[in-house]
């Protein structure tokens, strides 16, 4: 389970620009369990002082290490579990974890794709490492993927039975026709969604859309993005998400 750990191996979102740091760790900040209202999502969701994604700018010939959140949240609302945790690959283990046994479609929300394959799916995974004493799901999360590889996994393994892209004004205008006939979905955003390279995307469209989704989904998974995204912007998007999802 998530109990606040650091990452020192060259691996999973430690493995970006790791021969160009001092300092080799990330941080996986612990999740807690808060009360179902926005006065509460407010008062837990905090920066936290540690570095959780590093990345070398070339462009800037920068190092850019940048803070993830103090605490993973989870709260239940509505019948539905909602996490809210800061690297997007987190993801993969909190829908794992929940699943039932029936395959939901995946609705997407997210600047982008993240669909690239990792280097060990799952059961390769499971193979290689049935004889260790661990958290197989957790590892797995950790230090095997990434932020831009924990979906094809949940396709891999049937835990979900499709992907529905959100990324485009298109796909925005769509969106009904997108969720028809979607009873039960996972919700998954991303919180990149709203940074500066999509606000030519009006913020109304896309927290409505957000909002319709939610209504039809009984796990919602929200990722702050802390590379992608400010934490501040990122803020006050997840406050207004919620808002309209309290009421």
């Amino acid at each position: 389970m998530y109990g606040g750990f650091y990452i020192e191996q060259c691996c999973g979102n430690n493995f970006f620009s790791y021969d160009k740091r001092e300092d080799k760790k990330i941080y996986v900040a612990p999740l807690i369990k808060i009360e179902a209202n926005l006065s509460d999502v407010k008062k837990y969701f905090l920066e936290g002082n540690s570095t959780a994604f590093a990345e070398f700018d070339e462009e800037k010939n920068k190092l850019i290490q940048i803070k993830g959140i103090k605490n993973f949240l989870y709260f239940e609302h509505l019948g539905k579990k909602i996490y809210i945790f800061d690297n997007h690959n987190h993801a993969f283990y909190f829908i794992k974890t929940n699943y039932s046994g029936t395959p939901l479609p995946l609705i997407h929300f997210d600047q982008h794709k993240d669909m690239r394959e990792p280097n060990l799916l799952y059961k390769e995974f499971i193979k290689k490492n049935s004889d260790n004493a661990i958290d197989l799901d957790l590892y797995y999360t950790n230090y095997e993927l990434n932020v831009g590889n924990f979906i094809v996994p949940l396709l891999k393994e049937n835990i979900i039975s499709e992907v529905k892209i959100i990324d485009s004004s298109y796909k925005l205008e769509e969106i009904n026709k997108q969720i028809m006939g979607i009873q039960d979905a996972i919700l998954d955003i991303d919180l990149d969604f709203f940074s500066r390279d999509m606000e030519y995307l009006n913020d109304e469209l896309k927290i409505a859309a957000i909002s319709r989704c939610f209504d039809r989904a009984s796990i919602v998974t929200i990722a702050t993005s802390p590379y992608f995204i400010e934490f501040e912007r990122a803020k006050k998007y997840l406050f207004e998400i919620l808002k309209q999802t309290f009421g």
